[in-house]
């Protein structure tokens, strides 16, 4: 499997080098590493051109979420990756991400109309439904019309989330063509897909969300 890891920030470099340094995390074979920088700022562009060397860096100046999130499908393509493991700069990975488990799942062909597969996340002080229940996979499990539980995984109809996930090819060559994750989510679901959460009620979470301010452009 060949495998291309996206990070995509908008300029909080403080989160994007927590966030890096906790791909420790990630033990499959990584095939290429790409940056997306959403920022303008030169000096940071700069920054981040001589911090992170064995990145390739993709400067977008400030184009927004949609823009930026196309520009890190294109440029994932150009390796023909099998899968991208997509990490936003302020998702600190807290725990080893089961990368061939979940693409073994994404693999069989009952599954090619799920859309990525989600590692858990703590619960996002962001989210009232994560709070009260104090669980990402509970909240998703209400939102949901409809939810269904597998082997070690879930697949339901109400996000595709940039949260850190597995993301088959398949998906990248549709493009990101909405202003959000809601877009993308309405432009999957025409299409026949559903999107899958790695883990269950008892599973530990492998991500925390960090982040607390994001730049104009970058609403879900």
């Amino acid at each position: 499997m060949k495998l291309v890891v996206v990070v995509i920030g908008d300029g909080r470099g403080d989160y994007l080098a927590r966030t890096v340094s906790s791909l420790s995390h990630v033990y499959h074979p990584i095939h290429a590493r790409i940056m997306v920088n959403d920022e303008a700022n030169p000096l940071y562009c700069a920054s981040l051109d001589v911090e992170y060397p064995e990145w390739r860096i993709h400067h977008t100046g400030r184009v927004g979420m949609a823009k930026a999130v196309q520009a890190g499908f294109t440029a994932a393509l150009e390796f023909e990756p099998d899968y991208v493991l997509w990490v936003e700069e302020d998702m600190l990975l807290i725990d080893d991400l089961p990368i061939g488990a979940a693409a073994q799942v994404l693999d069989r062909p009952k599954n090619d109309r799920i859309a990525q597969m989600v590692f858990k996340r703590l619960p996002w002080w962001g989210s009232p439904d994560e709070m009260e229940l104090g669980d990402q996979w509970q909240a998703i499990r209400r939102l949901s019309h409809f939810y269904t539980p597998n082997d070690g995984f879930s697949t339901h109809d109400f996000i595709f989330s940039l949260n850190p996930c597995l993301i088959p090819r398949r998906i990248l060559e549709l493009g990101w063509d909405a202003d959000n994750e809601r877009g993308m989510t309405e432009k999957l679901l025409d299409l026949g897909f559903v999107f899958g959460h790695w883990g269950d009620l008892n599973s530990p979470a492998l991500v925390e969300h960090i982040g607390v301010d994001r730049s104009q452009g970058w609403a879900l």
